[in-house]
């Protein structure tokens, strides 16, 4: 009598599932080799072609940078008095939608400057001094300068835009009626304190008078008047026209120019090494489609 051994049929079926897997992966990679052999033995053959497409590639790719148009890019530095960068920022970017619409007479209107000069105007946009986007400020600080940037197709007169962009900022609508309004308060204030001031000088001038010809000691004082306080009042009333002249002088515009445009530098809008590797990139694919092609060629035949 034979005797078989028991076989667990879960066992078996494990067994086969992974040799059939390990099988498969074998012939995967066994597939993948050679076709990668493959393809270096077309690249080796076919080396020459392969190096001239990289070269013409690349070759193309710095012709194009060459010829690729240059752009030119200035910024001024400013100071706003009224409203946030972050505010200013969003003024800056819808002005800059009118530049991104491709609508020079627009723009030209809005600026006040000509077509040409306005045709010539790629974007505007507003940087902190560190050279962040302003668009990402979460700052509600006022009084922090920020800078605007000019790109430009052409070199236009940059003295012009400059006036121009500075007036366009300083019209706001909202802006101009918070300086008007903060102004006409100064103005008010100013006038007051000037008369004041007259009265105070009046006084001191009676009091020095009236002193000179009493008998009473110089360090005596009554209840009713104290020299004392006439010179506190009159300090402070001066210290406070002070800060109001500067104001009219230097903070009456929602913006102020700290730093004005400069003769603009050149750069190209996309670094050459870009182009270079983009154009050996094309040269790799050329290459490759050409050994293989000849290879494939080569086994036809």
């Amino acid at each position: 009598m034979n005797y078989e051994p028991h076989v667990n049929p879960k066992e078996v079926d494990d067994s086969i599932s992974m040799a059939s897997v390990k099988s498969i992966l074998i012939n995967i990679l066994a597939a993948f080799f050679r076709v990668i052999d493959f393809i270096g033995n077309a690249i080796r053959s076919n080396l020459l072609g392969f190096v001239l497409c990289c070269i013409i590639g690349t070759g193309i790719g710095y012709l194009y940078y060459l010829m690729h148009p240059k752009v030119l890019k200035t910024e001024m530095i400013v100071y706003p008095n009224d409203l946030t960068r972050k505010d200013y920022s969003q003024i800056i970017k819808n002005l800059n939608r009118v530049v991104q619409a491709n609508a020079p007479e627009e723009l030209s209107k809005e600026l006040n400057i000509s077509l040409e000069d306005a045709s010539h105007i790629n974007w505007i946009e507003a940087f902190a001094i560190n050279d962040d986007p302003l668009i990402k400020d979460t700052s509600t600080k006022l009084n922090q300068p920020f800078k605007i940037q000019l790109q430009l197709s052409k070199v236009s007169n940059v003295a012009k835009l400059e006036n121009s962009l500075l007036t366009y900022l300083n019209n706001n609508y909202y802006s101009k009626l918070l300086v008007e309004n903060q102004r006409k308060i100064y103005l008010d204030k100013l006038h007051f304190i000037e008369h004041e001031q007259l009265m105070l000088d009046s006084l001191k001038t009676k009091y020095n008078s009236s002193l000179s010809n009493s008998n009473l000691p110089a360090t005596f004082y009554n209840n009713a008047l104290n020299p004392a306080d006439i010179y506190v009042q009159s300090n402070s009333l001066a210290n406070q026209k002070e800060a109001i002249s500067r104001y009219l002088n230097i903070q009456s515009q929602p913006i102020v120019l700290i730093d004005g445009f400069k003769i603009p530098n050149e750069f190209n809008s996309i670094a050459m090494k870009v182009y270079l590797l983009s154009g050996l990139v094309i040269g790799l694919v050329a290459g490759l489609i050409f050994s293989l092609l000849a290879a494939l060629r080569k086994k036809i035949l």
